[in-house]
């Protein structure tokens, strides 16, 4: 009877030490006015990265016109369903596309409501993304992001 392989979880060795800063947090400027907050961990600087990259307008990063994504332009589409879909695989697709060491386990994007601060709850999305790296299954993070004209 053959045996499957076991599934070796790796961690980075800079996660290791304190000293070692991987990324630039958000924002880049601490409550405190220091600029450049720094992650100390991989992880927090992927969740660094994939909030840069749904913020970010595909063509607005010079020489990169296909970096980030389109969210924006779905913002004041009719709210349907279909709308919803089309944004998460447009997040899909571009964390595939430029993140491809992020293992999304749970995305949703839904309508956005005045609990979230909206003053026109019908032109905004909450996104919710949970996810962890890829060789590492421990460590799972989740984020928020909520893009609208009330915020």
């Amino acid at each position: 009877m053959a045996r499957l392989p076991r599934k070796i979880f790796r961690l980075n060795p800079a996660d290791e030490s304190d000293r070692i800063a991987v990324g630039i947090d958000l924002p880049l400027v601490k409550p405190n006015g220091a600029p450049f907050p720094q992650t100390q961990l991989t992880i927090k600087a992927a969740s660094a990265n994939l909030k840069n990259l749904i913020l970010t307008r595909k063509g607005e990063r010079p020489f990169h016109p296909e970096l980030g994504t389109s969210i924006y332009d779905f913002l004041f589409d009719p709210n349907i369903s279909d709308m919803l879909v089309k944004i998460e695989e447009e997040i899909g697709s571009a964390i595939a596309t430029w993140l491809p060491y992020i293992v999304v386990t749970d995305l949703s994007v839904r309508v956005a409501d005045t609990q979230h601060g909206f003053s026109d709850r019908f032109n905004g999305v909450q996104i919710s993304i949970s996810f962890t790296l890829a060789g590492n299954r421990f460590n799972e993070e989740s984020i928020v992001v909520v893009i609208g004209t009330g915020v």
